[in-house]
C-alpha cells in the first residue's frame, strides 16, 4: 500500500513540478497603437502576462532586429511580468514610420503573439513669421512633416 500511496503521489508531483518551469508564451494585452516622435524618443506601454521578471526583448519581426527600449533613463520607465514601458530612441533602424509587426521576447527567448504597431512623425514647427501680429494678421508657419 505505501508503494502504491508513493507512486501515485509521485504522478500527481511531476506534472506540477513540469508547468512551474516550462516557460509560459507572453500574452499581449494592450499596447500603444501609434508612436509619435521626431526628434525626441517616442514611448512605448505593452500590457499582458509572462512577460518575465528579468528583462527581455521587443523584436521588429519584418526587420527581424531587436527594437531598442530604455527602461532605464525613460520616466516610468519599466520591465515587468505584466508591463513593458520605456522609451524607443528616433532614428533607429528597427523601428520606423509606417506598420511595425512586433513581438514580446522572454529573457528565455519565448515570443508573444505578433502585434502591430505604427511609428508616426509629430509635425515640426521650424519658424513662424512675422514675429510679433495683431488679431486678425495673417502668418506663415514653416515646418517639416504637415502632410
Amino acid at each position: 500500500m505505501k508503494f502504491f500511496s508513493l507512486l501515485l503521489v509521485s504522478f500527481l508531483f511531476i506534472p506540477l513540478f513540469a508547468s512551474a518551469t516550462e516557460a509560459q508564451k507572453p500574452q499581449v494585452t494592450y499596447f500603444d497603437q501609434e508612436i509619435y516622435y521626431i526628434d525626441y524618443n517616442g514611448h512605448i506601454r505593452i500590457n499582458g502576462n509572462f512577460f518575465g521578471w528579468e528583462k527581455g526583448k521587443i523584436i521588429n519581426i519584418d526587420k527581424n532586429i531587436e527594437v531598442p527600449i530604455d527602461t532605464v533613463n525613460a520616466a516610468g520607465g519599466q520591465w515587468t511580468d505584466y508591463t513593458v514601458y520605456g522609451a524607443i530612441p528616433v532614428n533607429n533602424a528597427a523601428f520606423s514610420v509606417g506598420s511595425n509587426r512586433l513581438v514580446v521576447e522572454t529573457a528565455d527567448g519565448v515570443r508573444s503573439d505578433p502585434f502591430i504597431v505604427f511609428g508616426k512623425k509629430l509635425h515640426k514647427i521650424t519658424s513662424i513669421t512675422p514675429s510679433t501680429v495683431n488679431f486678425g494678421d495673417q502668418i506663415d508657419i514653416i515646418g517639416e512633416d504637415f502632410g
